[in-house]
This record gives structure tokens, sequence and C-alpha cells, in this order.
């Protein structure tokens, strides 16, 4: 109720060494009643000043103790810049210790160059809400860079604009850890080595519970191990990420929509979430549209989400990862190549949809690997083949239950199910589904029981 106001850019730069008259500002409540001018420049996204007389005041030798609470009451920080390659702990609040809270304030015409940690405005701050970045670009020439902060327990209602760009990995467009992230967008792209993201780069290293809801991207993402929410769930960790939309455009192998992966004996639920951004990737590495790779005793549960790219498969799954995906849809207009899930996983599909194009000259979708246990229920897709035969799965092992195939090509019928144990085909709806004929083809169109048995299926075998 009795707050510390700072009225000038004066002020401001008094009370970043974390008093006033001697007493100290950690724990306690301060406010901006103006705008703050660090500088009267603006700069180019390598740190050149563009106006003025390009005399410019680096923020960096000012060794900010703040600790305590800072509210922006809604006005800007201008001019920050920063450009020392060597240096870390690059930001507006730079402090030794933990902030208790940054609200309500955006940090616009800035440059940021640094080294270790640089995030525009603190290392770590337990609550972060309502915090914009615009006008801004961020170079570092290492790791753990972020739009808005480095760590946070808990950050909400949080907007990125700047661009980002580092040498090494962990950066993201908004916070590189927090438990509880809601409500925060990012437009920059965003570049690094690996564990590249739009929302969170990185957990904790410690095991814990994080909540990423209403968040989305609409950036570039690059680099490895990238995604457009968030790059991966730490072993033995788990997640919510629950109605996130990515629109941005990913450019990385070993990537996805949403999730890039989960490490061991890791959980994630997703509902209702989405992806838009196509996926640029070489030979279909590890790269799916919502979840990347999917490890060891991981466990994946995909609810109610729907996903239009350029990469038709939703996962890769890893050495017995268990993925489970119900009402979902999945539409890809032109697939530009072959992708499959690997290595002793289990999969289980209901109430879903797949549609897809295949543009090359595969012959083999691959939808699940041979070492996969596949179980699909009431599950439809629809097929705009431009091959003469190709392989929706090449496993052996499905369960198959009212699952229904349509072709689009009248002029491409053919099409292999030898991944199928016991399959049917169904002459008076020209349907596919339950059971499938082993090792065999199967031709839809103007089928008859003679081009059939003609190619080996027994009459007792279709329903």
């Amino acid at each position: 109720n009795d707050p510390y106001v700072v009225h000038s850019t004066k002020g401001f730069l008094y009370i970043t060494n974390n008093t006033v008259s001697g007493v100290s500002l950690n724990d306690k409540y301060l406010e901006l009643d103006c705008d703050v001018y660090l500088n009267d420049e603006t700069f180019d996204k390598n740190g050149n000043p563009l106006e003025g007389d390009g005399v410019v005041y680096d923020w960096l030798h000012t060794f900010n103790f703040l600790r305590g609470n800072f509210d922006g009451k809604n006005h800007t920080i201008f001019g920050m810049y920063i450009n020392q390659p060597t240096k870390g702990d690059c930001e507006l609040f730079r402090t030794s210790g933990e902030i208790n809270s940054i609200s309500n304030l955006t940090v616009s015409e800035f440059y940021i160059g640094g080294h270790r940690h640089c995030h525009t405005l603190a290392m770590k701050s337990k609550y972060v809400e309502n915090c914009v970045v615009k006008n801004g670009n961020i170079n570092s020439t290492e790791r753990y860079v972020s739009g808005i902060v480095g760590y946070a327990q808990t950050i909400k209602n949080c907007t990125n604009y700047a661009n980002i760009k580092a040498s090494a990995s962990e950066v993201s467009g908004i916070v590189i850890r927090s438990y509880k992230i809601l409500n925060c967008s990012n437009y920059g792209d965003v570049k690094g080595s690996s564990a590249v993201a739009g929302i969170m780069s990185h957990e904790w290293y410690t095991i814990f519970h994080s909540l990423l809801e209403n968040c989305v991207n609409y950036g570039t993402i690059t680099g490895g191990y990238s995604a457009g929410i968030m790059t991966h769930i730490n072993t033995g960790s788990s997640g919510m990420i629950k109605n996130c939309i990515n629109y941005g455009k990913i450019n990385s192998n070993a990537s996805a929509g949403i999730l890039a992966y989960l490490e061991k004996n890791a959980t994630v639920t997703m509902l209702d979430c989405a992806n838009y951004g196509d996926i640029k990737f070489d030979n279909w590495t590890n790269a799916s549209s919502l979840v990347g790779s999917v490890a060891q005793n991981s466990v994946c549960i995909i609810d109610g989400c729907y996903s239009k790219s350029n990469t038709y498969f939703p996962f890769e799954c890893w050495e017995g990862g268990k993925i489970t995906i119900s009402n979902s849809t999945f539409i890809c207009n032109e697939v530009n190549g072959r992708k499959t899930t690997n290595r002793n996983g289990s999969v289980h599909i209901s109430n879903s949809y797949f549609s897809f194009a295949n543009t090359l000259s595969s012959t083999n979708l691959g939808m699940f690997a041979t070492t996969i246990d596949a179980h699909l229920e009431n599950v439809i897709f629809d097929l705009d083949l431009k091959l003469s035969r190709s392989n929706l799965f090449t496993t052996t092992n499905v369960n198959a239950q009212n699952i229904i195939v349509n072709f689009k090509k009248e002029d491409k019928k053919h099409f292999y199910g030898s991944d199928f144990s016991d399959f049917y085909f169904d002459f008076k709806t020209g349907e596919i589904g339950l059971k499938a004929f082993s090792g065999r083809g199967f031709y839809q169109g103007k089928v008859t029981e003679e081009w059939l048995f003609d190619r080996g299926f027994e009459k007792k075998s279709i329903i």
C-alpha cells in the first residue's frame, strides 16, 4: 500500500543499486509512473545505432541488485543497450539473486548482445505477468537465452516480438524453464543450435510437473530438437500442454510442432492443441506434427488435437514409448517423403481422422515400423496417393477395429495391406475395416469377387 514510486529516468537509474537513502529495496514494492529512456537511439539487428549521434549508454555497466517487486504500471522502458559478447547475465534487472515479481511492463527499442544468460527482463523472477518485449534483438554467443525471463515459477500474459539468435542451446521466445506458463505468445524468430522453442526451451533438471496453457507461437523456430511450444520434458518429469497452438515454421531435424521429445520415464498429456506450421528437415528424421521422439518407458497422451502441416504423422516412438491418441485430426495436403515410428513401442489410436497425400516415388508411407504394437479403433484414413503402390503400415502387429480407408484418386487404385493379419473389404460400401488380408493387395473401385479370388483371397475370408 505504500510503494516506492519512480517518477523519472534518473529515478529509475537511482533505484537500480537496490537502495533508497541507504534502505534496502529487497522485498519492497516499486512502481513506475512514467516511461524511461535509457538511450535515445534505436538499433539494428546487430546493435548498430540507427538514429542520433551514435553515443550510447551500455546498460551492462550497471549491476542491478533489485530483488523486490517491480510494477511497471503499463509504462515502457526504451533504449536498453547491451553489447558485451564475452560477458553473461545480460538483462534489464541484473541481480545475484531472484526477483520476487515483475509485472505490467513493456521493453522496446532495445538490443542485447552477450554471452551466456541473455534475457530481456531478468535471469530469475518468481512471478512475471503482463509484460511485453518488442522492437528488439537478442544475440548470444553461448546458451540460455530467452525473450522474457530465464527462470520463473509462474509466467502469464506475456508476449515477445523480439528476434532471438544464439550460438548454442536452450533458446526460447518466452522462458527457459518454468513450472507454469499461461496465456503467453511469441512472434519473434528464434534460432539456436538445439533445444529451441517458441515458448519454453527446457524444463528444470529436477523432476517436476509443468503446465503450459493457452500459449501460441507465430515465430520461425530454427535449431535441432526444436518445437513451436516446448522442446522437451526431462527424465522422470511430467507435463500438461493444453490449448496451445503453433503457427510458426520449424527448421530442424528431430523436431515437432508442439513438443520436440520426451526423455526416458517422462509423461505428457496434450489436450486441445493444434499445429499449423510446416516442418523443414532432411530425410524425415524424427520430425512430427505434434510430438517428436517418445523415449523408453515414456507415456504420451494426445486428446482433441489438430494438425495441418507438411508432415502427416503425429509422433515418433523409440524404445518402448507408449502413445495414446484420441479424438484428433491430422491433415497433410502434400507429403514430401516417408515417415515411420521406431523400436518396440506401442500405439493406441481411437476416434481420429487422417488425411494425406504423397507426391514422391516412395512405395511406403510406413505409418508404423515392424516392431510397433498398434491398436486402432474407429479411425478414418483419406488417401490421395499419387503412387501406384504403397503401404500404410509396415508392422504385422496391428489390431484394427472399424477402420475406413478412402482413396481419392480413381486412376491410382492399388494399395498394399501386407501389414495386416486380418482385414476385410466391404463390397457394398467400398470400405475397408476390422480385419485385413495378409500379404496381399486390395483394389478399390469396381472391385469384383473374381478380381480378389484370382489373387488368392478365399471366399470365406470376405465378410
